[in-house]
């Protein structure tokens, strides 16, 4: 499953897992290995790829941990619409031009 989230989400970067907060809930966050997030073209925003069978070690505001599903876990981002507007993509077909017979002074020829 694919979730966007916004760059601002990311608390915390080691290299080799970033600390995300979850929005719509109590100050949680959990830990995503590195290699499962993309930065988008933006800047803004981020792509995080979370398996189907993943259980997720979250964390709430008081430091108590717990445990979701990547169901679970993709629920309290179903709202978020970052990048979801698309510019309409216009296609420009030249038209043809005819070539046309050209001489060169002989001044500039070798």
């Amino acid at each position: 499953m694919k979730i966007t989230i916004n760059a601002n989400q990311v608390k915390y970067d080691t290299g080799k897992a970033f600390l995300i907060t979850i929005p719509r809930s109590k100050g949680w966050k959990f830990w995503i290995p590195s290699k499962l997030v993309y930065s988008n073209r933006d800047g803004h925003s981020k792509s995080v790829y979370i398996p189907d069978d993943m259980e997720i070690h979250c964390i709430d505001g008081h430091g108590k941990k717990f445990e979701i599903d990547a169901e679970q876990l993709v629920s309290y981002f179903d709202h978020v619409s970052i990048g979801q507007k698309q510019d309409p993509i216009y296609h420009h077909v030249p038209g043809k031009v005819e070539a046309k017979e050209t001489t060169a002074d002989e001044e500039l020829m070798r």
